[in-house]
């Protein structure tokens, strides 16, 4: 079955985050003409921080290790780089990189997902952009998009935080002041995600550690 899930995690390590992604359906690993421009890869991943972004309460950029293991894994790895300076680095370390630019502008997240054709895209797209505006809904969104479009539709991840949706609720007040504008733009990344089609999965951290920390077994999945 490849009906949509929803993760609900109070604190998971990297490890397990890796692990959502390869649990997803088998790439389909398809032919690109070599004159068309286009990379082709099997999972296509966005929200790829460079050596100097760091993730709260993580020491590194959840994008980045993704990035990273699964290169190192020998994984069709492609990713979407913000600036010239973020492509060279992920050049470095060997992931493809399928395009730089702003994923707030729809027409470049629908020309980067029509020329990857991913069957996996993974998404830690947040931030805030040259104006201080929240890009976690629109940026998401467009990408969403694009990947709807798709004749083969491709498996979504979808990393956003505890405290997104229903989990609102739980937060206090101080952290609601904290984080409630980025809370909200990914919420509305979300609800935007499950009424889209795509097959999906939606994980919401409330920590993220390192991974090289034991698993703490205190992960709660819902259906």
């Amino acid at each position: 079955s490849r009906r949509p899930l929803t993760v609900l995690a109070i604190t998971v390590g990297f490890s397990v985050l890796l692990l959502v992604v390869l649990r997803c359906p088998p790439p389909r690993l398809m032919a690109v003409a070599p004159d068309s421009g286009a990379i082709g890869a099997a999972v296509l991943l966005a929200g790829v921080g460079t050596s100097r972004t760091s993730t709260p309460g993580g020491e590194r950029n959840v994008g980045r290790l993704f990035a990273e293991r699964l290169v190192a894994m020998g994984a069709s790895v492609a990713c979407i780089a913000r600036t010239e300076d973020a492509a060279k680095e992920l050049q470095e370390i060997g992931c493809h990189v399928a395009g730089i630019g702003d994923l707030t502008d729809p027409s470049f997240a629908s020309s980067v997902v029509s020329a990857v054709k991913p069957s996996t895209i993974f998404s830690a797209v947040g931030g805030k952009d040259a104006a201080g505006e929240r890009v976690d809904g629109t940026a998401n969104i467009n990408l969403f998009k694009a990947a709807a479009e798709m004749q083969a539709l491709p498996h979504v991840v979808f990393v956003t935080s505890w405290g997104c949706g229903e989990t609102w609720d739980y937060l206090n007040d101080e952290t609601r002041g904290f984080l409630g504008p980025a809370l909200k733009a990914k919420t509305k990344a979300e609800v935007f995600l499950r009424n889209s089609g795509l097959p999906h999965m939606i994980v919401r951290p409330g920590g993220l550690m390192p991974g090289t920390e034991p698993p703490t077994g205190k992960g709660v999945l819902i259906r």
